[in-house]
């Protein structure tokens, strides 16, 4: 937490800035960290939405390749890599990208 009059760094819960002897207002603190428990369950919301929409998205091309061009690939070495991609991929994403999403927006304030 900073000073808004100086912005001389503050310890945690002081009242007054030991620069400036700005008087701090605490309650700002903990909407702070409210607003950083929103940002990770919308990191976490939107990379199970990547993931689950990569899921559907691979699963719709194998039917379209089957339908629209009479592409039977069951059973074929490209069907297995479609298969292990459409459910490794988006269990990765699910996993890792609420951390990389996060650590993005982060990065992005400072």
């Amino acid at each position: 937490m900073y000073c808004t009059s100086c912005g001389n760094k503050l310890e945690e819960n002081s009242n007054f800035c030991t620069k400036c002897r700005n008087k701090i207002d605490n309650s700002n603190q903990v909407s702070n960290n409210k607003n950083n428990s929103v940002s990770i369950v919308k990191c976490i919301l939107q990379a199970v939405g990547v993931g689950v929409g990569l899921f559907i998205l691979l699963w719709i091309i194998k039917i379209f390749l089957n339908l629209y061009f009479g592409i039977d690939i069951s059973g074929t070495s490209f069907d297995t890599i479609i298969t292990v991609i459409q459910i490794v991929l988006p269990i990765f994403i699910i996993i890792f990208g609420p951390w990389i999403l996060y650590a993005i927006k982060v990065f992005r304030k400072k």
